[in-house]
């Protein structure tokens, strides 16, 4: 199985993050939200956007309001919904919940850091028996 799209250091970064939130307790929406929000802050400022120019809002619903918290950027919402369509679909949900998420996963158990995973030569590719010995094959 392949991914429907290269995958980026972006999709590992949010990817191992919504990991990383879920297994700190968070629920899996508010997860993926935080998560998509944080890669975008990332990536922005990794194209020369100063900290202070970032317009993340921060919570988008008011106190006592039990919805999940979601940042915004630029008054979007970062939700559940954005990191799906901008993660999940894009490299194929199949390939997402069979092989990519449980890969990472694996390796966040592990005590793997997010550099050593984003640092894999065949990430762009999909997971293969060639990558390292700290990897398992994964794709065919």
């Amino acid at each position: 199985m392949k991914p429907n799209a290269n995958i980026r250091r972006f999709d590992v970064f949010a990817t191992f993050n919504y990991v990383k939130n879920l297994h700190q307790g968070m629920p899996d929406a508010q997860a993926k939200g935080d998560a998509i929000w944080l890669a975008k802050v990332v990536a922005s400022r990794g194209r020369g956007k100063p900290k202070n120019e970032n317009k993340g809002t921060g919570n988008v619903r008011k106190p006592g309001d039990p919805a999940p918290v979601f940042k915004s950027l630029s008054g979007i919402p970062q939700t559940d919904e954005v990191f799906d369509k901008d993660i999940r679909n894009r490299m194929g949900a199949e390939y997402f919940d069979q092989v990519f998420l449980p890969k990472i996963r694996e390796e966040y158990l592990a005590g793997r850091d997010y550099k050593e995973i984003r640092d894999c030569p065949h990430r762009k590719r999909g997971w293969c028996e060639d990558c390292a010995a700290r990897l398992s094959a994964f794709a065919a």
